[in-house]
């Protein structure tokens, strides 16, 4: 959250602990504007599996990313993500 824009929205995802909560000064939240969204698609039994599949190397992880993109070349990178023309796209530094 501390590094989102002002304006910007941070995303939650993935499942956590139950019971887990977040701290953080709401005022900054509203000061700067920030939008929390969450988005999950998989109980906490489901994600342990998927991780399991991953660090068993069953899935290729790294075959998902179809598309990878260096900071420079972010606009490029939304072109490709608002175009669907990949699985995933990843930035990197």
């Amino acid at each position: 959250i501390t590094l989102t824009r002002r304006g910007g929205r941070g995303c939650l995802f993935a499942v956590p602990p139950h019971g887990s909560q977040l701290q953080h000064d709401l005022s900054d939240l509203l000061v700067r504007e920030i939008s929390i969204i969450s988005s999950n698609a998989a109980t906490e039994q489901e994600m342990r599996e998927a991780l399991e599949l991953v660090s068993e190397k069953v899935v290729d992880a790294e075959g998902l990313i179809t598309n990878r993109y260096r900071i420079e070349e972010f606009g490029e990178a939304i072109k490709t993500f608002k175009a669907g023309t990949g699985l995933k796209v990843a930035i990197t530094p």
